[in-house]
């Protein structure tokens, strides 16, 4: 891999990009903010450090209390702040595929770094130190569509980005396999979750998010995360896991079960897993979140049909009544990147304009779904269909109009296994999609 040269074609199009959007607004250039670690509350213990994550689209190091000034025509200039210290290592720089790409100042402290900044005028600056940059007159709160712009050119990834998520899927797809065996010899959640860590070779804060590591009943928490002791032996694991490069991460979801686990439910993980690479199969320009969403509710309510978990009503009685809503709760996706969640995805265009939500408000299927955005090339967007077996869903329909629609006696038995997640990462070509995560991922 050619890091340099990627990484010298990525930083080309943040210049050119960026500079047209400065010019726009009247701009003599944008400082990003490094970024620091906050302390707890009433606390000398700080959270765990990540850059402000636009500092990170243009320079792929932590640098706390760092400063980014990009100013058109020149080399991004790096205020690397690297003070003397014997209570912490200091930050260091070392021999890294992007330096040439920058004019470097070392400095000794957060009030040198502001201070190289003072010499330039009608900046607008990015970060959480925002009285320190008013204080220099930097502009904080420019007009909506300065940074909206900044986002949507977030959106469409450079070779140089696709190829840190390829970087990052390889990493996580070891942590993923290992993850798979541990659970087959009968670990628990904890076991799991090192075996994981210790594939990868990453420690838990270089990972792009926490974990999800469920045995059994606990997959039918969307975001659980306390990764249990015990029990071993589960039926079931769903493990919601990612890797980071050069603070680009993937996010993939697996779902395996034992040999003896329930029939019904088994057929339900390898149905969710067919559907899941149909919609992949659907991904290209011109589609929208909107219609991926859509198709998914659609193959989830034909597979609970056929596996038996409704009787008496057809399928689209079943999406008329709203009934797949109980079993699939959430989105069938996200943009993806620097932030998991990645920016802009709810907007229609560069200006930041939103897409229209008029039908999506009135329709609960699409309450939590993360992106609107019609796709494009260049975009990457996570893939991510799931059944869920979630008791405060389904006691809703335990009496009423629908209660007969349900078979009971089999979704008591599917309740105790929790729940099926099946995710991958797409990449939006000219002529369709590269899936990021197959390749080293079935």
């Amino acid at each position: 891999m050619n890091w340099q040269s990627l990484f010298s074609d990525h930083i080309g199009t943040r210049k050119k990009t960026t500079e047209k959007i400065l010019i726009e607004h009247g701009f003599n250039g944008l400082v990003l903010d490094g970024g620091k670690a906050d302390y707890y509350y009433e606390d000398d213990q700080s959270w765990t450090y990540r850059p402000n994550h636009h500092f990170s689209h243009w320079c792929p190091i932590d640098a706390p209390w760092s400063l980014l000034v990009f100013l058109p025509g020149r080399k991004p200039i790096l205020l690397f702040v690297s003070p003397q210290d014997y209570w912490h290592d200091s930050p260091e720089l070392g021999p890294e595929f992007w330096q040439e790409e920058f004019e470097i100042k070392i400095v000794g402290s957060e009030q040198d770094a502001w201070a190289g900044v003072k010499a330039f005028t009608k900046l607008v600056y990015h970060g959480s130190r925002s009285a320190q940059a008013k204080d220099l007159g930097l502009e904080i709160q420019p007009a909506n569509k300065f940074w909206a712009q900044l986002n949507w050119a977030r959106s469409f990834k450079t070779p140089y980005e696709i190829a840190c998520l390829q970087d990052a899927t390889k990493k996580s797809a070891r942590g993923h396999s290992a993850a798979k065996k541990t659970f087959e010899s009968g670990g628990s959640e904890r076991d799991i979750y090192l075996d994981y860590l210790n594939a990868t070779g990453d420690l838990e804060r270089e990972l792009p998010y926490s974990s999800i590591v469920c045995l059994d009943e606990k997959a039918a928490i969307l975001h659980y995360t306390k990764q249990r002791k015990a029990p071993r032996h589960g039926k079931v694991l769903l493990i919601d896991a990612g890797a980071q490069t050069n603070r680009y991460g993937c996010d993939i979801t697996r779902t395996h079960y034992q040999k003896d686990t329930l029939k019904e439910f088994k057929d339900i993980v390898d149905g969710v897993d067919q559907l899941q690479q149909d919609i992949c199969a659907l991904a290209a320009p011109g589609k929208s979140m909107v219609d991926l969403h859509g198709m998914a509710h659609e193959k989830i309510a034909a597979l609970l049909v056929k596996v038996g978990v409704f009787k008496g009503i057809s399928e689209s009685d079943l999406l008329a009544k709203g009934l797949t809503n109980t079993f699939f709760p959430h989105g069938i996706g996200h943009m993806l990147g620097i932030f998991v969640h990645d920016v802009a995805g709810k907007q229609r265009n560069a200006d930041g304009d939103p897409a229209p939500t008029k039908h999506l408000e009135q329709d609960p299927r699409y309450k939590f779904l993360r992106s609107h955005r019609d796709l494009e090339s260049g975009n990457v967007i996570t893939v991510e269909p799931g059944v869920y077996f979630i008791p405060m869903l389904l006691d809703v329909h335990r009496t009423g109009a629908t209660s007969s629609y349900f078979n009971w006696t089999l979704i008591d038995q599917l309740v105790r296994l929790g729940g099926v997640r099946i995710e991958d990462d797409i990449f939006i070509t000219d002529k369709g999609h590269q899936n990021l995560t197959r390749p080293f991922l079935q």
